[in-house]
Parts: C-alpha cells; structure tokens; sequence
C-alpha cells in the first residue's frame, strides 16, 4: 500500500513500483484493488500494469466489483475503465 502518495503516476509509488517487480519476478498469481482506479488514474498506466498482469499470468480482482473480470474486457473496454478512472482524478468529467 502507498500511504499518502496519489494514483497519479506509478513512478511516485514505491509499493507499487515493488509489487510490479514481484509480478515480473513471478511471485504474484492474484491482484486484489479496491477499485481500478485505486490501482492507478493514468490510463496510459492501467494499459502498461494490464499487459504486464496479461504476460505473466496475474488475474486482477476488484473488491468493491466482485463481478469485475477484465478478462472479459477488449482492449477498448479497458480503456474506457481507465479514461472513467483518470476523470475521477481531474473531476472534469
């Protein structure tokens, strides 16, 4: 968990930077968020930690969605998350 520090950018977030290091270390099988855009509110990040999550097998679960399963997102669907998510971060949508 990255306590005070902003969804923002992925590089300002030293827990998320470590937990991206164990996925691509293979020691992560399941990522738990509280909502997508606790993840991240930069769609440009939510595509690079979704193709990472994708090429190493990491199936990502949403606690406040438990009917939330981006695999059955395309691309653009994902997208969409994601553009919903970086509003929420500049409240201009």
């Amino acid at each position: 968990m990255d306590a005070s520090f902003s969804g923002n950018s992925i590089e300002k977030r030293p827990a998320l930077l470590e937990l991206l290091q164990e996925i691509e270390n293979g020691k992560v099988s399941e990522l738990w968020v509280w909502k997508v855009d606790r993840l991240t509110r930069r769609l440009s990040d939510l595509l690079l930690i979704m193709e990472q999550l994708k090429r190493h097998n990491v199936t990502l679960r949403c606690v406040s969605d438990p009917n939330f399963d981006p695999t059955t997102f395309s691309k653009m669907g994902m997208q969409i998350v994601g553009v919903l998510a970086q509003c929420r971060r500049i409240s201009s949508c």
